[in-house]
């Protein structure tokens, strides 16, 4: 089950279309590496920030722990994600 709160199930559709279609770009070369962290750290940090993966209600202590993990290493994600983005500057 999914609890809305900030995020409505239809955004949630949208967000994954948009995100699907930006990956076959990605996939042709129509993106560069310095979009392609902007487009990662965007949407991640969207995601931590209405709380998607707190969203879920779990059913299960894995599933919890499925949650929880990829909460945690989206966030790890992003630092590492900012991090390259500062190497790439000019």
């Amino acid at each position: 089950m999914f609890d809305e709160g900030k995020v409505k199930i239809m955004a949630l559709d949208t967000f994954i279309s948009r995100l699907e279609k930006l990956i076959e770009a990605a996939e042709k070369g129509e993106i560069n590496a310095r979009q392609a962290f902007t487009i990662a750290s965007d949407y991640e940090t969207s995601l931590i920030e209405k709380d998607v993966f707190k969203r879920f209600n779990a059913f299960t202590d894995k599933s919890k722990t499925v949650l929880l993990k990829l909460n945690s290493e989206t966030q790890e994600h992003i630092e590492r994600v900012n991090r390259m983005q500062k190497e790439l500057r000019p």
